[in-house]
């Protein structure tokens, strides 16, 4: 914690360089002054020259104490870019008074609606000062936000009690709430506990009043193209503290799954083959990916009890994709100034979400080349405007900068590829015996190489998101272990899949690094 101004601005800058560095979540800059129960002198003009240096350096959020001089606050908040703000007031040794002066320091935090997120704490000394302070959070009349910062109108509230007796608002606070960690052995402020204990009293009160649901993976074993294992989400559920469930539905029978759509407890599916390209006579609703592709690998029930249909195959291909172009251009193997070129191998769904990835991707579709037995019907939107080609060795020379291979039964084969520009290559085939020849060929050519299983796992966490409406940073799906490692391959769903330690939140829940 800052203790005065002398040397401080460069120490902030190298630690933000090394932050931004290793850490994508946002950063919330925070000055903690005396008065407010931190170590940074209460010198105004100090005060203000470090909250300015966190703009200058494009801090995401920065706490803002609100008991300085109102027009030195008001010049400060007309200034603050793009960085969000939170108006914050700590009584270090006080309950806050009663509720109308606790509603009334909420109301001065706000500043007119001239912040994003308004926070005031205070200093528990029963159960009753905590109980107070939730309730006076939970009934607010705020202004709307007046900043444009890329949120809604709705400002945020953060209404923590400090102390042993104030527990019961880290468990009901929703937005960043301070959480210790083992590693710590110490708490930043008193009332702290691990966000392990935080979740489980969630779960057991039920705080966000979230019905149990039951999830399923639909199809036939071996054939469910880039689907998740079920223990992917089982795992997925449990590091949530949800109590869903998630389990096998191996059928190829729509019959068979009635009686599962009907249940009032379905929560959703992955759809593997056949059942894919079946399914549409039994939705709501459906995204337009999905119909672009003419396939869907999720169900979601709606609200209204409608089962909704979308694909997420195309997101993971295209986030996988990405990523290897970007390592391909950091390696200096993709020529300036070169319009990049594709080819897809295959006829089924997941070469049709793989071209669909590749023109969101930006590529053009004259660019696209596609190996099939027959050329693809003009009159197809996604398709139509693609090349064609018979066989891939048709395409030996040609400079390319991705190769998704997508075989499916009865598509063509071959056992030459066209790897000597060293593109991007991902296996996505249902049958992966059958393209283990382009792995080799791609790891002894020194290509970027995207395995099956990363796709697979990418598709299963964006199923995720649809289906609980969180979002999971970036680095959450880094520390997961890929599910080879964990011992699990698409064509054996029963196997174990591992899950590293993450936090889930709720899409208007934000999370962030304090400083």
């Amino acid at each position: 914690m800052l203790r005065s101004l002398v040397g401080s601005e460069m120490c902030i800058r190298d630690r933000c360089a090394r932050m931004r560095r290793s850490c994508p979540l946002p950063v919330i800059f925070t000055v903690r002054t005396q008065s407010q129960g931190g170590a940074f002198p209460d010198n105004q003009l100090e005060y203000f020259q470090m909250t300015e240096l966190a703009i200058r350096l494009g801090f995401q959020w920065v706490d803002l104490e609100s008991h300085w001089e109102p027009t030195k606050l008001a010049e400060f908040l007309v200034n603050t870019g793009y960085t969000k703000v939170i108006g914050s007031h700590h009584f270090k040794n006080s309950n806050g008074g009663t509720a109308e002066q606790l509603a009334a320091q909420f109301r001065h935090c706000a500043h007119g609606g001239l912040v994003d997120m308004v926070k005031v704490v205070i200093m528990a000394q029963t159960l009753d000062d905590t109980l107070k302070l939730v309730s006076v959070s939970r009934v607010l009349e705020l202004p709307e936000r007046q900043r444009k910062t890329g949120a809604d109108g709705q400002m945020g509230v953060i209404a923590l009690a400090m102390g042993a007796a104030g527990v019961t608002s880290r468990i009901l606070n929703e937005h960043f709430t301070p959480v210790s960690h083992p590693i710590l052995g110490v708490t930043a402020a008193p009332g702290q506990i691990p966000l392990a204990e935080i979740h489980t009293a969630r779960r057991i009160i039920n705080v966000h009043q979230v019905p149990t649901r039951r999830f399923y993976v639909f199809g036939v074993p071996g054939s469910e193209g880039i689907c998740a294992p079920g223990c992917f989400f089982s795992a997925g559920f449990e590091f949530c503290h949800l109590l869903h469930s998630a389990e096998e539905c191996n059928t190829d029978s729509i019959q068979e799954l009635t009686h599962v759509l009907e249940d009032e407890g379905f929560g959703g599916a992955a759809v593997g083959a056949p059942l894919h390209t079946q399914l549409w006579d039994m939705l709501e609703s459906c995204s337009e990916p999905a119909r672009a592709i003419g396939a869907l690998n999720t169900l979601l029930k709606r609200q209204d009890g409608g089962l909704h249909g979308d694909n997420t195959e195309w997101v993971a291909i295209l986030k996988s994709v990405q990523a290897g172009l970007e390592q391909r251009r950091l390696a200096g193997l993709q020529q300036l100034g070169t319009r990049p070129r594709a080819l897809v191998v295959g006829t089924g769904s997941i070469a049709r979400a793989a071209v669909y990835a590749l023109l969101k991707l930006g590529f053009e579709p004259g660019d696209v080349t596609i190996v099939a037995p027959a050329a693809p019907s003009q009159d197809d939107t996604l398709l139509g405007g693609t090349v064609w080609a018979e066989t891939v060795e048709q395409l030996l020379e040609q400079d390319l900068s991705v190769v998704l291979c997508c075989l499916e039964s009865g598509d063509v084969s071959t056992e030459q590829w066209p790897v000597r520009s060293r593109p991007v290559v991902a296996d996505l085939s249902r049958q992966p015996e059958r393209t283990c020849h382009l792995i080799k060929c791609a790891q002894s050519s020194g290509c970027i190489l995207v395995p099956r299983s990363q796709v697979a796992m990418a598709a299963g966490w964006e199923q995720f998101r649809r289906w609980l409406g969180y979002r999971f940073e970036s680095m959450a799906l880094a520390a997961f272990p890929t599910m080879e490692a964990a011992g699990s391959v698409s064509t054996n769903r029963s196997s174990p899949a591992g899950f590293g330690d993450f936090s889930p939140i709720k899409e208007d829940s934000p999370r962030a690094l304090c400083i």
